[in-house]
């Protein structure tokens, strides 16, 4: 019989009324219970039967075989970085005695936490010798270590054009340990620009594999400003004479713009120009004009100043006569009123004249 969990013995039900029997199982120890067999194995007993005075001697061998039964191991599956779950299995064929249970089983995998295509096989062993009233047949069982879902941060969006490549860094979150990961952003630019976009294509690193990528947050908007200039260095020079707007501002170029302090517009240095010319006195700001990956540069402030007045000297010894002036200093094209009175103890005949740095002036008479 298979192993079922009660015990079997000798069937003596056939026996006759009036007959008895004797039972042993060492030749030697006789008795009138029947002897019993649970546990896979075998029995041999020996037994005496007596009817009607006639004895009858023979053996039979009593035999209990395991139970078949088929133990799978259940899959199971984790998150790359996790602990492993407790695995589980199950009979899956066959049954086990009401109120038993299997000792000593045990479920192995490979040592080895990286995920791979087709997992691990969960595998069942027990120690030799253990649940002997079962033939049990393993099945394996699979074992999934999924990709660990990463995050990503993005670093600086804003740059400032240096004639080099820029582009955001992207931060990979939820990472383990010292993993051997990184990733490949791709967008970088060097031109001055508003709107670019950095792309976070792949992963890279030996545990690469081993991750998966967020289905969001994988692209970044970044800018690269223009770069300020430095300011110029210019010169002004004065005007000669007062109002004359001879004055100059030096050490300029095509790349610059000026204008009066509190205009409007700037106006471009012409190509070839090196000096602005004809100037009034007064402020002026010179300025390197915007380009392409650089915007204007800060004002340079130049004073050209005012030039000398142009005095009004006046004979000191006048004698016979009297001349004033209604000015003793002029600006440029600045006029004065001369006034000339003449003593009447002297006379003034046709070649009579007023000279002002030796050229004569016409006088209007009054």
């Amino acid at each position: 019989d298979e192993y079922d969990g009660d015990y079997h013995t000798v069937d003596a039900t056939s026996l006759p009324k009036g007959a008895t029997a004797q039972y042993s199982t060492d030749g030697k120890n006789w008795s009138s219970e029947a002897p019993k067999i649970k546990d896979v194995g075998t029995l041999t007993v020996s037994y005496k039967v007596t009817i009607d005075g006639v004895k009858a001697e023979g053996k039979v061998t009593l035999e209990v075989k395991p139970c078949a039964i088929t133990v799978a191991a259940q899959d199971a599956s984790k998150t790359y970085g996790e602990a492993d779950p407790v695995f589980a299995w199950d009979v899956t064929s066959g049954k086990l005695v009401a109120g038993e249970t299997l000792q000593g089983l045990e479920i192995e995998r490979e040592d080895n936490d990286n995920v791979r295509d087709g997992g691990y096989a969960l595998q069942l062993t027990q120690p030799e010798g253990a649940n002997p009233n079962y033939n049990i047949t393993f099945v394996d069982g699979v074992f999934t270590i999924n990709q660990r879902v990463l995050t990503v941060k993005w670093g600086t969006t804003e740059f400032v054009y240096d004639g080099k490549e820029h582009c955001p860094e992207a931060t990979l979150g939820n990472v383990i340990g010292k993993d051997d990961l990184g990733a490949t952003v791709e967008g970088s630019q060097v031109e001055a620009g508003d709107s670019y976009q950095a792309n976070l294509t792949a992963l890279t690193g030996k545990a690469a594999d081993n991750y998966a990528l967020p289905t969001e947050g994988l692209t970044c908007e970044f800018s690269i400003k223009n770069a300020a200039q430095d300011a110029p260095v210019v010169q002004a020079t004065a005007e000669t004479v007062s109002g004359k707007r001879d004055g100059k501002v030096t050490g300029v170029d095509a790349t610059m713009e000026w204008r009066a302090k509190d205009a409007v517009e700037y106006q471009a240095v012409g190509e070839g120009v090196t000096e602005l010319k004809d100037l009034a006195a007064g402020v002026y700001e010179v300025r390197y004009q915007a380009k392409a990956n650089y915007d204007a540069s800060s004002v340079t402030e130049v004073t050209v100043a005012a030039g000398r007045k142009l005095v009004m000297s006046l004979p000191t010894n006048q004698e016979g006569y009297a001349l004033t002036s209604t000015a003793t200093e002029l600006d440029w094209h600045g006029t004065a009123t001369l006034t000339m009175s003449i003593d009447s103890a002297y006379f003034a005949g046709k070649d009579y004249a007023v000279k002002v740095n030796g050229t004569s002036v016409k006088l209007s008479a009054k």
